[in-house]
């Protein structure tokens, strides 16, 4: 297991058998604090030792940034500890139940585990060692974010991805308020950003995001309101098109299932 160590206090795993995702974890004065799960029960469990060996500490929290299965699928380790998850993480967990096929079986067992429910912000630690979690919505309507002060590190869940385009195809993503979200991290004392998926990146990687998407809703404004059918919104000379390479296409999938959903 290869674990990356971004600064003293944060651990990062990266799974790469699914589009890097990111599995975290920061140390505070006397527990491990993780940020999602990962893909699978078994990398988990064994990242959660890992930490706890190194560190000789054994409390630990599970922060989930969002309700999509590849960064709650881990969750063994964690049955008994406190998780922590947005107050829509419930309604945004059954939508994908339904979504993905999941089952009674495994929606059950969900809401079986100790959630705390994140309100609007929620505060771990000591005053000079703490980590704040905060609702977002954006990518997702349950998307939280961590922030790190002591490190200048921020946790983006997939509200921002790096290596690939952002992934906005849901029904309740809502870009306005991915928008409002990434303007208020562009005004945080932030040098670090640990992304959804992909490699961490620097600042500057927020604002070239913000900017895309502020590009592209006012195009998709324009072209609802000039009734452009979805086809000739994707063949627009004007589409915006994203700054990373897209070979599976994901920006135009966001953008169809978007304007279709501004159009009704």
């Amino acid at each position: 297991m290869n674990i990356i160590e971004l600064t003293p206090s944060i651990f990062i795993y990266q799974d790469d058998n699914y589009y890097l995702v990111n599995s975290c974890c920061v140390i505070l004065n006397s527990e491990l604090i993780f940020i999602d799960t990962g893909l699978n029960d078994a990398v988990a469990k064994k990242f959660v030792n890992k930490m706890k060996n190194r560190t000789d500490m054994k409390d630990i929290k599970l922060v989930l940034t969002h309700a999509h299965g590849d960064h709650i699928s881990g969750m063994k380790p964690f049955e008994r500890c406190q998780i922590i998850v947005s107050k829509y993480f419930r309604a945004s967990l059954n939508e994908n139940m339904k979504r993905y096929g999941w089952g009674e079986k495994r929606k059950k067992y969900y809401n079986s585990l100790n959630l705390d429910i994140l309100a609007e912000q929620k505060t771990i630690g000591d005053e000079d060692n703490q980590i704040i979690f905060k609702q977002m919505g954006g990518h997702s309507l349950e998307s939280i974010y961590g922030y790190f002060p002591k490190d200048k590190v921020l946790f983006a869940g997939d509200n921002l991805l790096s290596k690939m385009p952002q992934y906005f195809p849901f029904d309740n993503t809502n870009l306005d308020d991915w928008i409002s979200g990434l303007q208020e991290w562009e005004k945080m004392d932030i040098d670090w950003v640990v992304v959804g998926h992909g490699d961490v990146v620097k600042k500057d990687h927020i604002t070239r995001v913000r900017e895309f998407f502020e590009e592209l809703v006012l195009f998709l404004e324009r072209s609802a309101s000039e009734k452009l059918s979805v086809e000739q919104v994707l063949s627009h000379e004007n589409c915006p098109t994203y700054f990373e390479e897209d070979p599976e296409n994901w920006t135009n999938m966001g953008i169809e299932i978007y304007y279709n959903r501004m159009i009704e």
